[in-house]
């Protein structure tokens, strides 16, 4: 005896929930690309630079490509001791960072901002979030 199974199920909802996921990232995507506001973001343990919108771009002088080849020791002007410190402190006990840097631009000049830093989930995993404000 031969029959067919039909399995059916009704995804609606999930279709849904997966179209205002989009657009919610869409959305801060699009809001962190255009703010005036430096922003980028820090993997903590490998202290590689993940992404940067294009104010923080334009205020290094870097491109894209370059950014994503750095970590923060290459764009931090203070002692890798420090940097580590201050990455232990906020990655690793939840703390932020408020404070005065000094970051190194592509031509080798120096920008001096007050950096708010702290955790964000990018990709599955804790990374630092970092502004930088002239």
């Amino acid at each position: 005896m031969r029959g067919v199974v039909i399995n059916q199920r009704d995804i609606t909802e999930r279709k849904e929930a997966e179209k205002k996921l989009r657009q919610s990232e869409e959305f801060y995507r699009a809001v962190v690309e255009q703010a005036a506001e430096n922003i980028y973001l820090v993997d903590v343990e490998s202290k590689h630079i993940l992404g940067a919108n294009a104010a923080l771009k334009q205020s290094l002088g870097y491109t894209t490509e370059e950014l994503e080849r750095l970590t923060l020791h290459d764009i931090v002007a203070d002692t890798p001791e420090n940097v580590d410190r201050n990455i232990l402190r906020v990655g690793q006990e939840g703390q932020t960072f408020l404070g005065e840097r000094s970051y190194r631009r592509k031509d080798g000049t120096l920008m001096v901002a007050e950096v708010s830093v702290g955790t964000v989930t990018y990709e599955g995993k804790e990374v630092m979030c970092a502004l930088p404000t002239i």
